[in-house]
């Protein structure tokens, strides 16, 4: 591997990785499956808002 590209493939390996809105939603829909409750997404806004939160960076710093 070149000296150029091997510190990029380091970069991107150590990102951190994000849970998707299907995943939440998948994990929420298991949840409540398991537990017989019947709680749905009030707010599919407010979920979006939570997910993005973590990924908010300032200068490409992550800020959380």
């Amino acid at each position: 591997m070149s000296q150029i590209l091997s510190p990029l493939l380091t970069n991107l390996r150590n990102l951190p990785k994000f849970l998707g809105k299907e995943d939440v939603i998948g994990m929420h829909d298991q949840l409540l499956s398991e537990t017989g409750e019947s709680l749905n997404i009030v707010n599919e806004g407010l979920l979006d808002s939570a997910l993005s939160l973590p990924q908010a960076t300032f200068w490409g710093e992550y800020l959380h």
